[in-house]
């Protein structure tokens, strides 16, 4: 399960990534959006035609994520083959990790880098807290699952770090007041039993048998056996306080990644995905590799033949795929179905198994494996119910956050993706007069502030016989919607004694008193919370300036 971005850290592990809250009204992000990033709603569609595409908008999402495990699993084979005993040159887990995540930061950087993504590298300041918070949490995620790997069974610690999925639809549903459904939790119950029904933990089957497989999870075994540079065991038979401390931790750790995919879904999209993938990518590089340099059994190897150059390149870009694809993922579906979606890397893992190894599982995995699949078949197919409140597609800041103490659905950003009205929240203040607030504080855009003392408009005729020309307000492109919230004309007609603006000019128009007193209450209680940081532009010359010139 990826811990932190949506990848485990761990070499082979189920990389499960849940989090996400659905707005059952609004399609997937970027599945119908407009040329201005602004969502449309679904047109009405007939037929087959209609039905498979409300199909693919309802689990764009979950395909997403169904993708993301398809890549973890080749890189869980990949990372098997390279840990193998009768390697020529055998990699430790965290060598494997340490090139993932390498990759993954590597790759990250310079695909924001050149296609000049926002707020590149840390994201935007109003995010950081969070970002950090995500980055920090599958960290101690990751270390909670290696921790009870060096004292448990891999099948004990497979069982339990499948309690993430759980942990995530019951955090999602606190933190984020997402809705949970009977039908999730029983699906989530099934998935469950399919696992327990692979992995065979010895606390409710016994002692697992000599010949049965290693539960499918090819990475773990890697990191438990080979613990050192010659392949010898990392521990002995642990003792009971051992054991018991190994459990705590392991639990701990699934309740951390947890609490990353929830971070995952706060943080929506306000944050382009590679930022957040990076935050957690370049924090298990530095982690990874400082205790490659400081353990004494532990060094940097460079890989021998064609053959682990390209296992290594196949971890690296496998890797980043899964992180940026389970990232999308997430932030387009919620925590109980894209979690339960990743119990397929438990399937694909006993697939790779029996091609590659000729592995055969027994008939527990069999049945555990018809369960994963009937669940998750069972869940992408059932619908979620409309909201009463609006039937029009909504922004993804409409959700309520964490410091949302009305729970009333937040106003969409009006100059990123929907024009969707928001829901006022008037409060009267100690003069008694009305005034619109919310309840979210955030940083207020720089170009919106100027915003508030005047209107900045492009002329779109002039040379009039009377001496003026006709503006249209909002000529920039964060401007383009400005007049439906300042509740102004699109067009005025403004007086230009020197005839000296041409079409195309642009122009600043101060508003009236009572406009100017609406502009300023909009842009800084229901724009500014929502509205990502935009650097000022140069001054703007206003009609008599122009005209002096």
């Amino acid at each position: 399960m990826g811990y932190g971005t949506q990848d485990d850290g761990r070499v082979g592990s189920p990389g499960a990534d849940p989090v996400a809250s659905p707005i059952p009204t609004s399609p997937p992000a970027g599945a119908s959006d407009g040329p201005d990033g602004e969502a449309t709603p679904a047109r009405g569609r007939g037929g087959f035609g209609g039905h498979l595409h409300e199909f693919y908008e309802r689990n764009f999402g979950l395909f997403l994520v169904f993708s993301a495990q398809t890549f973890g699993s080749v890189m869980n084979t990949a990372a098997k083959l390279l840990t193998a005993k009768d390697s020529p040159n055998q990699f430790h887990a965290l060598h494997i990790i340490f090139v993932r995540m390498f990759a993954t930061s590597i790759l990250g950087t310079l695909y924001m880098w050149y296609h000049k993504v926002p707020d590149f590298p840390l994201g935007p300041r109003n995010m950081f807290g969070l970002l950090v918070m995500r980055g920090t949490a599958g960290f101690c995620g990751l270390f909670g699952l290696y921790y009870s790997l060096s004292y448990l069974e891999i099948s004990d610690a497979t069982a339990i770090s499948f309690l993430v999925p759980t942990w995530t639809a019951i955090l999602c549903y606190v933190w984020l007041k997402e809705p949970y459904r009977i039908q999730e939790a029983f699906s989530g119950l099934i998935s469950l039993a399919g696992v327990l029904l692979i992995a065979r933990p010895a606390f409710l089957f016994g002692s697992p048998s000599a010949a049965a497989p290693d539960d499918g999870n090819v990475t773990m075994a890697v990191f438990t056996v080979d613990g050192s540079q010659d392949g010898s065991p990392v521990v002995g038979s642990p003792s009971s306080p051992q054991r018991t401390l190994a459990v705590i931790c392991s639990i701990l750790g699934t309740f951390a990644a947890a609490t990353a995919y929830g971070t995952i879904r706060v943080i929506g999209k306000r944050v382009h995905s590679l930022i957040s993938v990076n935050y957690f990518a370049v924090m298990s590089t530095l982690v990874s590799g400082v205790i490659i340099l400081v353990h004494p059994d532990l060094h940097f190897i460079l890989p021998k033949g064609a053959l682990q150059w390209v296992l290594l390149l196949i971890i690296g870009v496998s890797g980043f795929l899964l992180q940026f694809l389970l990232t999308e993922g997430l932030q387009r579906e919620k925590g109980g179905r894209a979690t339960n979606v990743t119990y397929f890397q438990m399937v694909l893992a006993l697939i790779i198994e029996r091609i590659i190894w000729g592995t055969t599982p027994p008939v527990l995995s069999l049945v555990g494996s018809v369960l994963i699949i009937c669940a998750a078949i069972w869940l992408s197919l059932q619908k979620a119910k409309p909201s009463k409140e609006r039937t029009t597609a909504v922004d993804e800041e409409t959700r309520p956050r964490i410091h949302d103490t009305t729970r009333r659905k937040r106003p969409a950003n009006p100059l990123s993706t929907t024009g969707t009205r928001a829901r006022f929240i008037w409060r009267k203040d100690e003069e008694g007069r009305t005034r619109i607030r919310d309840t979210m504080a955030s940083e207020i855009a720089a170009g919106l502030r100027r915003a508030a003392k005047e209107m900045h408009g492009i002329v779109v005729s002039a040379g009039l016989m009377d001496k003026t020309v006709k503006v249209r307000l909002g000529g920039q492109r964060w401007e383009q919607r400005v007049h439906k919230w300042f509740k102004v004309p699109r067009y005025k007609l403004v007086h230009d004694p020197a005839n000296s603006l041409r079409q195309g000019d642009v122009v600043a128009i101060t508003p009236s008193w009572r406009e100017s007193q609406h502009v300023r209450h909009v842009v800084k209680h229901i724009i500014a919370p929502y509205g990502p940081a935009i650097e000022d532009r140069p001054p703007i010359p206003t009609l008599e300036e122009r005209a002096a010139e």
